[in-house]
């Protein structure tokens, strides 16, 4: 007897091993370096001896920048097209704009809390320099500086060898919070995996659906550096879709898997993980595939 695979006219989908085997070759860690650079119209601060260029230890305290240390951030990235771009979230690539500290106000922004660490910093210099500073102190700008952003396919050892520079194609608006890179050595692309644009799926997604999650949670800190790293797999649902921009899943996800594809049960691209609720592990949100898909037909991007 001839029995077809079709339930209401539908393919069976494929296996959750299916979905991993055609993906885990394209996803990747990324990690972002960056400072913090001030300016002020009408004042040269270098001549008064303030420095210009800082960035915030882990106690939140301000250090000089001397070209070489930093901040660091990781997330998550995925391969897609024949160009085989890079994927992530736009907090991934400015990680100052991402909400990551707690004051006695409230929580604040990376560049926020840079702007009160600098302000405070002045404070130290303000008594020498009160009448050249004070008419000043409004116009005074802080901004994000990228030093490098690094990408680790899965399936390498964590070494120089396997650490790729890329640099930022695009970013979408921070409301849905999608960025596209382009990895600057050619070899890479060549060795790993990527989703096809076509399988970038804009139609309505409904709650229960299964999906599948991969990417990095917790950045380098699951991962055993004498074997090639591996990015986590992991399986939910739906599980509220009465937002334009996210919709909301059960899989298991943390600092470090955001920018992560999202598939349906048919490996079809239906979301960027990009947020996740704190002291939760299941309760997250994933930017809409089809924003992606907008912001590549906008930018021309293959």
């Amino acid at each position: 007897m001839l029995v077809i695979g079709l339930i209401g006219g539908d393919i069976f989908p494929p296996s959750a091993q299916k979905i991993y085997s055609t993906n885990e070759g394209s996803v990747a860690i990324v990690r972002t370096e960056y400072h913090f650079k001030v300016t002020c119209p009408g004042l040269n601060l270098e001549k008064l001896g303030i420095p210009t260029e800082f960035y915030i230890d882990e106690d939140g305290e301000f250090c000089r920048y001397d070209g070489k240390n930093h901040m660091a951030t990781y997330g998550t990235g995925f391969f897609i097209g024949e160009s085989k771009n890079i994927v992530t979230n736009r907090h991934v690539a400015h990680p100052w704009e991402a909400t990551e500290y707690s004051t006695s106000s409230g929580p604040v922004t990376i560049i926020e809390l840079a702007e009160i660490v600098y302000r405070r910093e002045l404070t130290d210099v303000y008594h020498y320099y009160s009448s050249a500073i004070l008419p000043y102190i409004s116009q005074i700008k802080v901004e994000g500086y990228i030093d490098n952003t690094i990408v680790i396919p899965n399936g390498k050892y964590i070494d120089s060898s396997n650490l790729y520079a890329c640099h930022e194609l695009v970013c979408s608006s921070k409301e849905e919070d999608i960025a596209i890179f382009q990895v600057r050595n050619s070899m890479v692309t060549s060795a790993v995996t990527s989703i096809p644009i076509k399988k970038i799926s804009d139609t309505p997604i409904k709650v229960g659906a299964k999906i599948y999650t991969l990417g990095f949670p917790l950045g380098l800190s699951l991962q055993n550096y004498t074997n090639v790293i591996q990015a986590n797999f992991a399986a939910g649902e739906i599980s509220r879709n009465n937002d334009n921009v996210k919709l909301g899943f059960t899989a298991p996800s943390n600092h470090g898997a955001s920018g992560s594809p999202v598939f349906d049960n048919r490996g079809n691209l239906i979301g960027i993980v990009n947020s996740g609720v704190e002291a939760t592990d299941g309760f997250n949100f994933a930017i809409k595939a089809q924003y992606l898909k907008a912001l590549i037909e906008k930018n021309n991007i293959n």
